[in-house]
């Protein structure tokens, strides 16, 4: 059986414009299993970075369900923060 290593589920997200705000996510839900591969695919400014900042927690989402992460995504995480550091 394999587990969510991240979840987000109705995740939106918008920005101040000129004209108001601007949103550039909106009702985005998705999980992302053990062993899965995950590719996120789009025209220039369609939101994949953002998206990908959202679920990482770099960027605050405006709305939805914070991303769930299982404490194995945690320590693979830390251990490849750790890995990389130590090659440098």
């Amino acid at each position: 059986m394999t587990s969510d290593l991240i979840e987000v589920r109705e995740l939106g997200k918008s920005f101040p414009g000129a004209d108001g705000v601007v949103p550039v996510l909106r009702g985005i839900s998705l999980s992302v299993r053990s062993g899965e591969v995950l590719a996120v695919v789009g025209p220039s400014g369609s939101g994949k970075s953002t998206l990908l900042y959202c679920m990482s927690g770099l960027e605050p989402a405006t709305t939805g369900v914070e991303p769930s992460r299982n404490s194995a995504a945690t320590t693979w995480g830390s251990s490849s923060r750790t890995t990389t550091s130590s090659r440098r």
